[in-house]
């Protein structure tokens, strides 16, 4: 074939080739086209749905609501508010009674003034409960032109970008990223069933919340079930304001997560800085005299709840990979290093900071208080170093463990009385005195035999 026929055959699969780029391309930016469109409907459509209020979300729906609890449930809040107000007064005349006291005209208008505070709530529940959803709708309305403004995508001029930069690329590259295209599509549909699915189920809790609304409403102003009637509030609150919802970035930017902090007052409580207080309805969490000690003396740096807020953000460009865990760690130690140089040891911090263990006895080298723990008896003073081990090398192969009361006969009389001690030479037990030698650095024990010498 001559170069006239080559020259040709060239030609022709040029022009296929830039058919095909010319189709992969128009389907790619047509793709991006409908998938853009689908987020600014999706963004622009969420903050309105989240923000409805029953009425405005279906209302025939809301109707048949309102109708039940018209006709069922306020019937039987009702009931419900008539066992629970006169079961408060026999209550009360009995607590009187009981006390010998003399029933006060007073306590019957209190009674009164609370039963019709009450009946006033269960009848205008409906309303009450549509407040605040009107509330929150109206909070969340405000904050929905923010989201949809600062979310909004030019497609117009996207498309026309994406367009003059896919005129250079092959039909492979453009085949991949066809493909890719066809993906994302793919993704946005199912992440709008998610999102469809997200906000139906939660119309369909806001309804059967609000249907059910007068049956703990009839329970507010009672001393024994006034809670369900608080819990109530606080979980319609909740609902009707979810249109506010914390970022993952916010929340990490944070002390750490509703769990993990749930978690660190936990332990705060355990190691005794935190002490919890219960009266009949409330927990209070209030500081010890430990944990404003610690607070007053920590450094700045360690004391500020940044340190921890910059120790999350860092953890998070972790978890991205934007900073090794190396170099996160290294920052640890380079800070607890210049820490630990720069401040000195607190002069006096075992009477700031007192042991809460017990006190066995006095150190027999210092004279400071000698302490129980786990592993033994220990003295106090940071200077000292003397320790009773309940189990080392010669009680452990003469298979004794230490006592507390043992402990204490050791650090008085220097000796104790030790039954059924193990002669591995023998193997067989015996009963002797445990004797106590300290030359000033180490500890050493012999045995002692009643009505022998030493």
């Amino acid at each position: 074939m001559g170069a006239p026929g080559k020259d040709v055959i060239a030609f022709i699969i040029d022009k296929i080739e830039d058919w095909i780029r010319g189709l992969l391309t128009d389907s790619i930016v047509d793709s991006l086209t409908g998938l853009f469109d689908s987020v600014n409907d999706k963004v622009g459509s969420i903050a309105g749905d989240v923000g409805a209020t029953p009425q405005g979300w279906n209302p025939s729906i809301f109707s048949m609501i309102r109708n039940l609890s018209d006709n069922v449930m306020v019937p039987i809040a009702g009931l419900i508010l008539a066992f629970v107000m006169t079961l408060e007064l026999i209550q009360m005349i009995t607590e009187r009674n009981n006390l010998h006291n003399e029933i006060d005209t007073w306590m019957f208008f209190k009674w009164i003034f609370k039963t019709c505070c009450a009946i006033v709530i269960v009848t205008n529940t409906w309303n009450i409960v549509m407040g605040v959803f009107d509330i929150a709708q109206s909070v969340v309305n405000s904050a929905a032109s923010v989201i949809s403004g600062s979310t909004r995508i030019d497609v117009f001029d996207a498309a026309s970008s994406i367009r003059s930069t896919l005129s250079g690329y092959s039909v492979g590259e453009l085949l991949g990223l066809w493909f890719l295209s066809l993906f994302v599509n793919v993704t946005m549909s199912a992440l709008s069933i998610c999102i469809f699915i997200i906000v139906y189920g939660r119309m369909i809790e806001i309804y059967l919340v609000t249907s059910v609304a007068p049956i703990p409403m009839a329970t507010m102003l009672s001393k024994e079930g006034g809670g369900m009637g608080q819990n109530y509030l606080r979980s319609l609150f909740a609902l009707a304001f979810q249109g506010f919802l914390m970022p993952d970035d916010a929340e990490r930017k944070g002390l750490g997560t509703p769990a993990t902090r749930a978690a660190i007052i936990e332990k705060l409580v355990a190691c005794g800085y935190v002490e919890r207080k219960k009266d009949r309805k409330t927990t209070w969490l209030l500081p010890a005299n430990s944990g404003v000690s610690l607070a007053a003396f920590l450094p700045e740096k360690l004391r500020s709840p940044q340190l921890t807020a910059e120790w999350e953000t860092k953890l998070k460009q972790v978890e991205r990979g934007e900073v090794s865990p190396g170099a996160f760690l290294s920052g640890i130690a380079e800070m607890v290093e210049q820490t630990v140089r720069h401040y000195q040891v607190i002069q006096g911090a075992e009477l700031i900071f007192p042991s809460d263990r017990k006190v066995v006895g006095a150190c027999p080298r210092c004279g400071s208080p000698i302490t129980e723990s786990a592993k033994g008896w220990f003295c106090e003073s940071r200077d000292c170093k003397f320790a009773l081990w309940r189990d080392n090398r010669f009680l452990s192969a003469s298979k004794i463990s230490l006592t507390t009361e043992q402990a204490k006969e050791l650090l008085t009389a220097g000796k104790t009385f030790v039954k059924n001690i193990y002669s591995a030479k023998k193997d067989k037990t015996f009963d002797a005195f445990l004797c106590l030698s300290d030359n000033g650095e180490h500890i050493s024990y012999s045995y002692e035999f009643p009505n022998r010498k030493r």
